[in-house]
């Protein structure tokens, strides 16, 4: 890394949370993660390794083919109406970020057992939300509404964050 690697290493995982932020609020107020969003997230990839590893060694083929292991996989679990198609690209794109590694194990891990704890998060919240007379409830998120479904890219985002200390030293 270039000049100060305290102040590389917070630009960096700055780079990476700040789109999974955004993502996880669009994804839970209106069910939609923009593309915008996640391909900005990808090239904020490439120019973070580009600009703070230049003239280093990256194992391009660890990171790229994550990101399409992912994608495929996960082709699979859209087709079968099992995920949206915002959050397989949010998968694949925190994939890029990680590649083949312990953290991809993690990232994975951590998402699952968080999409589980935000499904009955919500049943509960929700539950309790159609005990009390709510003015507007066209103004309420996407997520609170009943009879909705869960809005997994939240879970995603989760998954991310929980490695995002361990990105500096994945890329490098």
């Amino acid at each position: 890394m270039f000049g100060d690697s305290f102040l590389s290493a917070k630009i960096i995982m700055a780079c990476y949370a700040a789109p999974l932020l955004v993502a996880a609020a669009f994804d839970f107020w209106t069910y939609r993660i923009p593309n915008f969003v996640t391909g900005m997230f990808a090239i904020l990839y490439f120019a973070c390794v580009l600009y703070f590893f230049w003239g280093m060694e990256i194992n391009w083929l660890s990171h790229i083919g994550a990101c399409l292991t992912v994608l495929a996989v996960g082709l699979g679990l859209f087709y079968f109406n099992i995920f949206g198609g915002g959050d397989i690209k949010l998968l694949a794109a925190v994939a890029l970020w990680i590649g083949f590694s312990q953290e991809l194990v993690v990232f994975l891990l951590v998402a699952g057992v968080a999409g589980g704890a935000l499904t009955l998060l919500l049943l509960v919240l929700r539950r309790s939300l159609s005990l009390i007379p709510i003015p507007f409830p066209a103004y309420m998120p996407a997520a609170l509404q009943t009879h909705s479904t869960i809005p997994y890219g939240v879970a995603v985002v989760a998954g991310a964050l929980w490695v995002v200390s361990a990105i500096p030293f994945i890329l490098s």
